[in-house]
């Protein structure tokens, strides 16, 4: 048997659906199932499957925890859904990230305050498809400065600038690097650089963090 979320659901054929499936064995794949087994987001299941001229057909599958969500939490949890959608591998395990998954909807259906887990699953997810960031060296591998400051370039990395009234403070950079979460600003600083990052990966942008805050 196979540990499974559901991160989307198409009509395919009748009586039949299309679906992306994120496993802690095989990694994100697609999968056919028959109306009568229909999972649904947000729950872990315990499944089976056999191989099809298509794709594989679930036979078996048994629902082993429930992450109910509302509202705020919700949203995000779309989003975490969209982000492995739009960035995972096809059939490549990833069990570090299946790991944190399952903790940010744990953590989303406690009702916690949701930000620092969207955070926390955006940097591994950016670390295990091979996007991750430096928050100790600039682009061309050179320490971070404290008294320097640095902007995002998405695609290569932290740029020193000139402009005094432009990007982050050095400190700021290191300070997030040694875990430093007391600080509102440092949490945005890291919201918005870990957008660039992600949207720099993109083709188009994310539906649902137009609901986001």
């Amino acid at each position: 048997m196979k540990q499974l979320v559901v991160l989307r659901r198409q009509p395919w054929r009748e009586n039949d659906w299309l679906l992306d499936v994120f496993s802690a064995t095989t990694g994100r794949q697609s999968v056919v199932c028959s109306s009568r087994l229909m999972p649904d987001y947000y729950r872990l299941y315990a499944a089976d499957w056999r191989d099809e001229q298509d794709w594989p057909r679930l036979t078996v599958l048994q629902q082993t925890e429930h992450w109910p969500l509302l509202n705020e939490h919700w949203i995000c949890a779309a989003y975490v859904n969209e982000l492995l959608l739009r960035f995972l591998p096809d059939r490549e395990p990833l069990p570090l990230l299946w790991q944190q998954y399952q903790h940010t909807l744990h953590a989303f259906a406690e009702q916690h305050y949701p930000a620092p887990w969207l955070r926390l699953f955006e940097t591994v997810l950016l670390q295990q498809v091979g996007y991750g960031i430096s928050w100790q060296q600039d682009a061309l591998g050179l320490p971070i400065v404290p008294n320097a400051r640095y902007a995002m370039d998405g695609q290569q990395g932290w740029q020193r600038v000139q402009d005094q009234t432009s990007g982050y403070l050095g400190e700021w950079i290191l300070a997030w690097a040694k875990g430093n979460s007391r600080r509102p600003e440092l949490w945005r600083m890291a919201r918005d650089v870990l957008r660039t990052v992600i949207d720099a990966r993109l083709d188009r942008p994310l539906v649902s963090r137009d609901f986001l805050i």
